[in-house]
């Protein structure tokens, strides 16, 4: 409940009703309340919609409808009702007719009056319009946004705005609409000239790409709509953020100045290594089923023998003297960000998709001081609101930092592991071979007969069997911890250090009757070296970024 009563109280939730019901077949719920718009989901099951006046529809899992009710609505000519979103394929084994059926009814919903409860209304101080650019053998709808005339003698009269080149989330999906309240109020308030460009989505033949030379394509014509060119900046959610980021790079090697970047939940990678990622294995199936989407995303934008590091702003090898860049991404805490290319500013995380939330207010006023940024000299960063200054190459590579030391600190555990398997085995096929172990057992008790010797090196053999499977457990739990994320991972991780290393010196230090460790000096050697391992792990999980 507690997600959704944070959404319910977002800015045009205000006085909102929100119920969740669990019910067995018979069924039926009546709204006669005469809300003008109702949003039901059903979660699993089916059922039916049945507006006044209008056929019944089904209702299948995961499907939602937005009903309009008989009360006022600011949706302008209305939309029908039962408005209907289709219902998510099995992206792990989706075909191309299919991905094409899909984006087709997908972006048709995004693109109707039902889906602005959901994206917003669109600035009424902002003009809206689609256009094309002229390219070599094609042309490419970009939807334009203008300030309005009107609007207090800062609209579409006043020359060299500057420009915001904004792509939009999606990548095998979407469609400019979606983001008409995010572009339209930008164009508004800043004011500035947006072009939010309606790239080539991604499928079987069309890879990344083709969807970034779009974005780049329409950067470098900005100059046809009359824009102040010193104030240009990209701006962009998820794909789009990826498709921004490799524009900036295109637009530095080709000597154009942008003010800034503004990428919102960015993918920052599109090799194999995207998955490795603790917040994948945390979140790739919680809240929402991310994973087979990301997967699919993965496949289509790098087809086999395409260099994927080339289309990864991350693997980038230059990022020297990009414009300033505002990362905006959801979390559930509030954490510093310092962009991996250039210099940024953080504000609060809002919806990837630049909903109307309350949450988001910061970050709006964030983009609004990047945005208005003047670019300086190559290589020197622009003055900010807050005149904070460069940030130096240590302070840069911080970026990513914690997510390097798990990286090592999951491989000591996993060398930690093998040596824990090997102290194991080692008394077996000293057993089998060398007999320290029946050697030290007899030079301590001289007494015993064979048959004793052979009992008391059976009884230790099992003893470090049983020890040996409860470290190899304790390795794998601890590492999966920490892949995934959990608060707990780095107190377990230490707390089994603390244990291994006690049993560890238990079987090397302590002494039997005769005077003598319990333990030839070899095994118990053996046994202390994958406390070495987690030593070293324990010490990178804890271990926190210097300042510069």
């Amino acid at each position: 409940m507690d997600a959704f009563s944070d959404l319910i109280r977002g800015v045009r939730a205000h006085g909102s009703l929100f119920g969740s019901s669990t019910l067995s077949p018979p069924w039926a719920l009546h709204f006669a309340d005469g809300a003008p718009l109702t949003l039901c989901t059903v979660l699993t099951g089916a059922g039916w919609i049945v507006p006044e006046h209008r056929p019944p529809e089904p209702l299948r899992a995961r499907e939602t409808v937005a009903v309009r009710g008989p009360a006022a609505s600011p949706w302008p000519g209305g939309p029908p009702s039962g408005t209907r979103r289709p219902p998510e394929p099995d992206f792990s084994a989706i075909t191309a007719e299919e991905l094409a059926a899909y984006r087709d009814a997908e972006n048709h919903f995004r693109a109707s009056s039902a889906a602005r409860a959901l994206t917003g209304d669109p600035d009424p101080g902002a003009a809206i319009e689609w256009q094309k650019v002229s390219l070599s053998g094609r042309e490419l709808p970009v939807r334009v946004y203008r300030p309005a005339a009107e609007n207090d003698g800062k609209g579409a009269g006043r020359a060299e705005l500057p420009l915001v080149l904004h792509v939009h989330g999606g990548s095998f999906v979407g469609t400019a609409v979606q983001s008409d309240w995010v572009n339209s109020h930008l164009a508004a308030q800043l004011p500035a000239l947006v072009v939010s460009v309606e790239h080539r989505l991604l499928d079987q033949e069309t890879p990344l790409s083709a969807a970034a030379a779009d974005g780049w394509d329409v950067l470098r014509h900005a100059a046809r709509w009359g824009i102040d060119p010193a104030r240009t900046a990209v701006f962009g959610e998820s794909c789009g953020g990826l498709i921004s980021a490799l524009a900036a790079i295109r637009a530095r090697e080709a000597g154009l100045q942008l003010t800034a970047q503004v990428l919102v939940n960015p993918a920052v990678e599109v090799t194999e290594t995207m998955f490795d990622y603790a917040s994948i294995a945390e979140y790739g199936y919680n809240p929402t089923r991310a994973m087979p989407q990301l997967r699919l995303f993965q496949r289509l934008s790098v087809p086999p023998g395409t260099d994927a590091r080339a289309l990864s702003p991350l693997y980038a090898d230059n990022l020297n003297g990009l414009a300033p860049a505002l990362l905006v991404v959801p979390t559930q805490t509030r954490w510093p960000i310092t962009a991996a290319a250039t210099p940024s500013d953080c504000g609060r995380p809002g919806h990837p998709y630049g909903s109307p939330n309350t949450r988001a207010r910061g970050t709006r006023s964030s983009a609004h001081r990047v945005w208005r940024r003047r670019p300086g000299p190559p290589g020197r960063r622009s003055s900010s609101s807050s005149g904070s200054p460069r940030r130096g190459p240590r302070e840069e590579d911080n970026l990513m930092t914690k997510t390097r030391h798990d990286r090592l600190a999951i491989a000591a555990m996993y060398t930690g592991l093998g040596l824990t398997v090997i102290a194991t085995i080692v008394p077996y096929l000293d057993r089998a071979t060398t007999h320290l172990l029946a050697d030290h057992i007899r030079a301590g008790y001289p007494t015993y007969s064979q048959t004793r010797v052979d009992s008391a090196v059976t009884t230790y053999l099992v003893v470090l069997s049983a020890i040996g499977a409860f470290g190899v457990v304790a390795w794998l739990a601890t590492a999966w911890a920490v892949k995934a994320g959990n608060r707990w991972a780095r107190p377990a991780a230490a707390v089994m250090f603390v244990l291994g290393t006690s049993v560890g010196l238990t079987g090397l230090l302590t002494k039997d009757t005769p005077g003598e460790t319990g333990l030839p000096p070899a095994l118990g050697w053996a046994g202390i070296a994958p406390c070495l391992a987690g030593l070293l792990a324990v010490a990178l999980l804890w271990r926190r970024p210097r300042p510069a």
